[in-house]
């Protein structure tokens, strides 16, 4: 497992996860919600984010964080169901709060 600050070459990787991952809960309470990768792209600058990645380097996981008047916001967490339990989440979170 490896945690790193996000590359570039990330973002697709990031984009699925928030597609197939998140937006179907937000969809629960706000079913008009649709994210486009220019919003995303957006969103990302604020912050940090930061990519968990199993052992051939592929991502797996990402933890996207705010500092808001000297606090930390989580904006977006998410892992691939076939890597949870594993903990990616727990690692991503350790480094976000760093």
């Amino acid at each position: 497992m490896m945690i790193r600050k996000r590359k570039l070459g990330d973002f697709e990787a990031i984009y699925r996860l928030v597609k197939e991952e998140l937006v179907p809960l937000t969809r629960k309470s706000f079913p008009q919600l649709k994210v486009t990768r220019k919003e995303l792209k957006f969103r990302l600058k604020r912050g940090e984010t930061y990519v968990a990645s199993d052992v051939s380097g592929r991502p797996v996981g990402f933890l996207h964080a705010v500092i808001k008047e000297k606090e930390l916001w989580i904006d977006m967490l998410a892992v691939a169901p076939g890597s949870r339990g594993r903990g990616y989440g727990t690692a991503l979170m350790v480094s976000g709060e760093k």
